[in-house]
């Protein structure tokens, strides 16, 4: 019966995927820059009236200092079961513009690409999905599940505030059985994944600040330079093979399960050392890693990792200084059973040890790391949906990446969760941002069938 269903909503999807197509360019033509606040409030009154449009109860959530969050809630007729969506309406920035082959928010179609900041990070599946629920409607006035959203517009700046949403409707959202977050996930054309976990991050900003005026570089022998200073310390967190010699940092990291070793031979076309040359056009990888191994290392390892380094003069022509302070920034990748304030404690402490007091340490966000069995219910029913669609999907531990969603597993509500979905994209963050048409397709139609396997589970 449930395939029955389920035929009749694909037809309905093909049957009208013209006008889901132009509505989603729609969307991707409101700009919502959250590291810039350009459009946001547009776009969150955009969304809101998007899921009203679904018959859904919304609201927006306002959040102290930050972006509000749509909050929104979808009763079904039929089923006790409730799925929280988690979605975002805010995008990245989108320089450097000259890069750009189409105008970032004109959304157009070049050749079988949407071109588009968000058109897979992520606005563009969240259309598709609110689509499939069109679609689910359209075909049985009813939806499978109970279905509450959290569409946050701040995902961009570290979801800074979400915290005050989940504290805020924690009651409410206990109604859930899961978290579900709907990306097109082949990565690489034709390999769908689907994301069990992810890794925590924390973001700091090291500083050291010795002089109170940029210098004349002749008192160089005589004086202290943060910028070397800043390096020194940078250079003791890590040996010359890359490996962090923090003191402690690796007591709490969980090793893979018995379950994710299984996992990990089948990531190497997509995790090993060609699949990530094929993504990123990067080669250069650590010695003696390969195979099993290097996916193991990619996915269950914590990092530290160096964003940018600001000192001194860096334009054109020369001014021969010792800058007054030098600032690097950092993030540190956790991996299950690290939090974040222990890391911070244990690189404040290395730097105390080591005779780094001088060095500031100040914390920019940042969220545990968390994981779902592939057990779960919630994992299962991703699992089905694809393979109801003619895939085989690639069940992924855990992302070396890292997401605010996590913070829907931490206490009160403790929610499993799964990324999940059809289609192709790539580029998220850089120019040319792209969804394929055919994968905006297809991505509806994997929301659609994830919805009533979950009824089912």
């Amino acid at each position: 019966m449930t395939q029955d269903v389920l035929q009749q909503v694909y037809a309905y999807i093909d049957q009208h995927f013209d006008e889901h197509l132009a509505a989603t360019q729609r969307y991707l033509r409101q700009p919502s820059i959250s590291p810039q606040n350009v459009g946001i409030q547009e776009c969150a009154d955009l969304t809101a009236d998007l899921l009203r449009g679904l018959g859904a109860e919304v609201r927006l959530v306002p959040l102290e200092g930050g972006h509000p969050v749509v909050y929104g809630h979808l009763a079904s007729k039929q089923s006790a079961r409730t799925v929280l969506y988690y979605g975002m309406y805010d995008v990245m920035p989108v320089e450097p513009l000259a890069a750009w082959e189409s105008p970032p928010f004109e959304a157009r179609i070049v050749g079988d690409r949407i071109i588009a900041r968000g058109a897979l990070n992520s606005k563009g599946p969240l259309m598709a999905f609110i689509h499939a629920v069109q679609s689910i409607q359209a075909v049985t006035d009813d939806v499978p599940v109970d279905l509450l959203f959290a569409i946050e517009g701040e995902e961009e700046l570290a979801s800074e505030h979400l915290p005050q949403f989940i504290e805020g409707q924690a009651d409410e959202l206990q109604a859930a059985d899961a978290m579900y977050c709907h990306l097109p996930s082949e990565f690489v054309s034709g390999r769908p994944q689907i994301f069990l976990g992810c890794k925590g991050v924390a973001v700091v900003e090291l500083k050291v600040e010795s002089l109170p005026t940029d210098a004349h570089s002749m008192v160089a022998p005589v004086v202290n330079s943060p910028v070397w200073r800043l390096i020194s310390a940078l250079n003791s967190m890590r040996d010359e093979d890359g490996r962090i010699v923090i003191d402690g940092f690796h007591e709490n990291a969980q090793p893979p399960s018995e379950d994710d070793e299984e996992l990990l031979p089948d990531l190497i076309d997509t995790y090993g050392p060609e699949g990530l040359e094929t993504l990123y056009g990067v080669s250069g990888f650590r010695k003696g890693l390969d195979g099993v191994d290097f996916v193991r290392e990619l996915i269950f390892a914590p990092s530290l990792n160096i964003n940018g380094f600001l000192a001194g003069y860096t334009g054109e022509g020369v001014k021969t200084i010792v800058p007054a302070s030098a600032t690097c920034k950092v993030d540190i990748r956790l991996v299950p059973e690290m939090t974040v304030q222990d890391a911070l404690d244990k690189v404040r402490a290395h730097l105390n040890h080591r005779g780094y007091e001088d060095v500031e340490l100040r914390f920019a966000g940042g969220y545990s790391p968390a994981k779902t069995s592939v057990s779960e219910a919630v994992a299962q029913a991703a699992i089905r949906a694809i393979q109801g669609l003619g895939a085989e999907p690639t069940v992924v531990p855990m992302i070396p990446s890292s997401g605010p969603f996590v913070m829907f597993s931490d206490p009160p509500l403790s929610l499993p969760w799964v990324i999940s979905g059809l289609g192709h994209g790539w580029l998220m963050h850089a120019p040319n941002e792209y969804l394929e048409v055919e994968g905006l397709r297809a991505c509806e139609k994997s929301a659609a069938a994830f919805l009533y396997e979950f009824a089912r589970a």
